[in-house]
């Protein structure tokens, strides 16, 4: 008797549990939020002093960032229920992609692109879906000259003056990680010498990106010849997303 009772009283639980479940996780989409709920939403979750320009599609919508007077896109889509791999009903709640950033690293695109012809580095492989640069591979031949190498000193210094020049704006930084606005770079080096092409990465001041050009990085770190190999890689980079690869080969 005492286990049977025990059984019952375990089923409900279980039953309850799962009705609560439930009603926290519905079927369909929630109502959407009215304009003034999406500007508000996004003006507390970003910081920015930001207001809505208009509405592109059922999920997009434009904003402009006041303090900058640059616009960017946030993505208004509803939260789903995740259960351990899987994605089942939805929350009942809205989140919010915001792609401030991006905007911030297309605001500056013209100043990369003068740096890229200022330097002869015109040798670019960009994604598909590219829209802006923000990382950088750069493939460089083992064997420059030492004006090729002042040139890539060089275009790295200018990636950097354009972090400084982004402070000097008296703008922090956006992002969904919170980090100081900069270009990564990835130095390959290619020694072309033997019957293949064997390929190194750079060590920089970032151990995942190689280097980081934030505006705190000095002109004495900024040169290739002072570099060292960090380890041979075996595939070459590819460009995608907000990533270019430029190949300096003598």
């Amino acid at each position: 008797m005492g286990k049977r009772l025990s059984v019952k009283i375990a089923v409900f639980v279980l039953l309850v549990a799962s009705a609560v479940f439930m009603c926290a996780c519905l079927p369909f989409k929630p109502p959407k939020p009215s304009k003034a709920a999406v500007e508000r939403a996004v003006r507390e979750e970003s910081g920015l002093d930001c207001r809505l320009i208009r509405q592109i599609d059922e999920e997009t919508y434009i904003f402009e960032d006041v303090s900058r007077g640059i616009e960017f896109e946030v993505l208004v889509r509803p939260e789903k229920v995740k259960i351990d791999a899987s994605e089942g009903g939805y929350t009942g709640k809205y989140y919010y992609n915001i792609l401030q950033d991006i905007a911030v690293y297309k605001s500056y695109s013209n100043d990369v692109d003068q740096l890229l012809r200022k330097y002869n580095l015109t040798d670019v492989e960009r994604g598909s879906d590219y829209t802006c640069i923000e990382h950088i591979y750069l493939l460089v031949d083992k064997d420059l000259s030492n004006d090729r190498i002042e040139d890539i000193n060089a275009f790295l210094r200018g990636l950097r003056d354009i972090a400084i020049k982004d402070i000097e704006t008296g703008n922090d930084f956006y992002s969904e990680m919170h980090k100081d606005f900069g270009y990564t770079v990835r130095i390959v080096k290619v020694d072309r010498s033997g019957e293949g092409d064997l390929m190194y990465n750079i060590k920089g001041n970032s151990a995942v990106d190689g280097w980081s050009l934030t505006a705190d990085v000095e002109d004495s770190e900024l040169d290739l010849r002072k570099m060292n190999e960090d380890h041979q890689c075996y595939t070459t980079p590819k460009a995608g997303g907000m990533a270019v690869v430029i190949r300096v080969f003598s």
